[in-house]
């Protein structure tokens, strides 16, 4: 959990709004702004093309894609949007 990392005295941190997600939706953070700042970047999954057919990667791979739809519908339905 993020919170971890702000224990002390109250303050203020910029961070991902990823990083975020679960203490922001449990209340733990809170949004200072409205104000989003949206970075580059993305993350790829890639495997060389000689690589021998595994259904255990491909299972992994099924499995992290569907994570992250599932995060990014949670994300985008609690107003976080990066």
């Amino acid at each position: 959990m993020l919170i971890a990392l702000f224990d002390g005295p109250p303050g203020v941190a910029l961070v991902r709004a990823a990083a975020a997600y679960q203490d922001l939706r449990d209340g733990r953070l809170v949004r200072l702004f409205d104000t989003v700042i949206t970075a580059p970047g993305a993350y790829y999954l890639a495997t060389p093309a000689e690589a021998v057919p595994s259904p255990a990667r491909d299972a992994f791979a099924t499995w992290l894609i569907d994570e992250a739809a599932t995060y990014r519908v949670a994300a985008l339905g609690a107003g976080i949007t990066s």
